[in-house]
């Protein structure tokens, strides 16, 4: 699959009565909000081909961005929902043996001794670590996979396989 871009914030509300809007933060790299960021707006705005980041405001657990040409709290407003994107090709190098979680949704999963659980349907964000949510095509119960190095051997991209190793009580009756 090739995506073109990624989500890195969604438009919570208006902010004030300047134009300004608080946002969601969908990025592990809040940092790359700054002045003169282009962000694609999803879905298509008429007559907007990108939105300029004028200005950023980082508040405790929120950023509050306002941008160039949008000076009142009605435009701001008409904002609301909106997924703001930026293209792939401007995403923050991952470290080797991480990955998008649109590059893991999706993967066959085989243990490896060659029984396949199914696909990734979701990944859970826990405190720890990732957890994969697997749907066994045979029952139809969830298959919860830790993403960690003793279960998660290999992600093979180019094939779509997850391959993982069981560990004793990971999957019931194991």
């Amino acid at each position: 699959m090739r995506v073109k871009h990624l989500a890195v914030g969604k438009i919570k509300s208006a902010y004030g009565a300047g134009g300004k809007v608080k946002i969601i933060c969908l990025t592990d790299f809040p940092a790359r909000f700054e002045p003169n960021l282009a962000l694609c707006v999803s879905p298509d705005l008429p007559q907007v081909e990108k939105l300029i980041v004028e200005k950023v405001e980082f508040q405790a657990k929120e950023i509050i961005l306002k941008f160039v040409n949008i000076d009142s709290r009605k435009q701001a407003e008409s904002l609301k929902g909106r997924i703001l994107e930026i293209p792939f090709e401007e995403a923050a190098t991952l470290d080797e043996g991480s990955y998008w979680q649109f590059q893991i949704l999706g993967l066959k999963v085989l243990t490896t001794d060659h029984v396949y659980l199914g696909k990734v349907e979701d990944i859970l964000k826990t405190g720890a670590n990732d957890v994969y949510v697997v749907r066994s095509p045979e029952s139809g119960k969830e298959i919860l996979i830790p993403a960690i190095q003793d279960v998660v051997k290999t992600v093979d991209l180019e094939k779509g396989l997850l391959l993982i190793k069981l560990l004793p009580g990971l999957i019931e009756g194991s």
